[in-house]
């Protein structure tokens, strides 16, 4: 994904969470959806959970590249040292199994 498209989805992040402060505080008056009767219905949570995935793959991303460039001048992880034991490949495949399931255990395990 390119920077301008991962901008954009921390942009719509900014606006969602900017949103979702709003509701919160206009039907609760606190910043928690917890307790809302529209908690596991609302399309606002689930975009602005669905875009927190987003936005932190993204950045893995980015800094297992920038990682794996730095190692070994291509983008990929095999043929590292440290392929077994990287916590920031680790980071990584945790971040997409997380943007996967939204966060949910759907009970694999790595």
């Amino acid at each position: 994904m390119s920077s301008v498209e991962s901008s954009a989805f921390i942009a719509q992040l900014e606006n969602i969470t900017e949103a979702l402060k709003e509701c919160q505080n206009a039907k609760q008056g606190k910043e928690s959806c917890f307790g809302c009767e529209s908690f596991f219905s609302c399309d606002l949570r689930h975009s602005y959970v669905r875009l927190v995935y987003i936005v932190d793959l993204e950045n893995k991303t980015k800094v297992l590249k920038e990682c794996q460039n730095a190692k070994q001048g291509k983008e990929s992880c095999f043929g590292c040292e440290s392929f077994f034991s990287c916590d920031l490949r680790h980071s990584y495949v945790k971040a997409a199994y997380d943007k996967m399931c939204e966060g949910e255990d759907k009970g694999f395990a790595f």
